[in-house]
């Protein structure tokens, strides 16, 4: 019933037509039902295929900008819901295992850009009041969502003794993956998913961080990048979203350059790695 009342009014419907408002007016007999649903799918690691499928629904980036590129526009996947419901009940009785480092500024409750932007910024600060040099590198992984192995993510989630019932249901559903792209009111064919984690999914920011996650670790145990005390903070990472971040990050860079306190050169020492995603 948390997990229920936490759904949201007025949200697109999947394939299947219903919609969040059906499930919070179902009354406490559905909610029953729903439970022995998620309950008998998780004990069996099996979903529904309805809950393997999603509709594609291109939106244009900029109204300003040419209608006819590709790169001028993005998806957006409509799921079904009681997809979502149960991704989110799996969050919930799953979640300590599924943690990811505090250098990660994705997707997490109370964090975003802004505090990544100052984790960066009081590091520079650090060196420069030492009077010593920073040099950063920027890595843009955009649309890296679409780029994670499969094996390779079922391979960390049990290096990290997460229960094999879970790996096996995220098995099954992510080997049935299909999606359509639907323009104006036509639906076109099926295709299905190889790669990436399940667009729209509740899980999917989650296990995307799990995936990711080393890069912060293997860092960390080279001993490269900047460590204030013992704590390391060599590598952050952030979700791009808003552009006044990003531009704000590259004018910061610029005005130390000029000032001769900040260094971005290739073949050098890198104290902090910023990574986009």
């Amino acid at each position: 019933m948390v997990h229920i009342a936490k759904l949201k009014k007025g949200k697109a419907a999947g394939l299947d037509g219903i919609v969040n408002e059906h499930i919070l007016y179902g009354g406490d007999c559905l909610a029953v039902h729903i439970c022995l649903l998620f309950n008998a799918m998780t004990r069996h690691s099996f979903v529904p295929i309805e809950f393997c499928n999603g509709i594609i629904i291109p939106l244009l980036k900029c109204k300003h900008g040419d209608a006819s590129q590709l790169d001028m526009y993005r998806g957006i996947t409509l799921s079904p819901v009681l997809s979502k419901l149960f991704e989110s009940v799996l969050l919930d009785r799953f979640g300590l295992f599924l943690t990811s480092s505090d250098l990660q500024f994705g997707f997490k409750k109370n964090l975003g850009c802004s505090c990544a932007l100052f984790a960066f910024n009081e590091t520079v600060r650090y060196f420069m009041n030492s009077n010593s040099r920073a040099f950063e590198a920027f890595l843009d992984i955009s649309k890296a969502f679409d780029k994670v192995l499969h094996n390779g993510l079922f391979k960390k989630l049990l290096d990290r003794n997460v229960p094999v019932r879970l790996v096996l249901l995220l098995k099954y559903w992510y080997g049935h993956l299909q999606c359509a792209v639907r323009w104006n009111n036509a639906l076109g064919n099926w295709f299905s998913i190889f790669s990436g984690v399940h667009q729209g999914g509740v899980l999917s920011p989650v296990l995307f961080s799990v995936y990711i996650d080393d890069l912060i670790t293997d860092l960390k145990l080279s001993r490269y990048g900047a460590n204030i005390g013992n704590i390391f903070a060599g590598c952050l990472l952030y979700t791009y979203i808003h552009t006044y971040i990003h531009t704000y990050i590259h004018t910061y860079i610029h005005t130390y350059i000029h000032k001769g306190n900040l260094y971005t050169a290739n073949n050098t020492e890198i104290r902090v790695i910023i990574v986009v995603y």
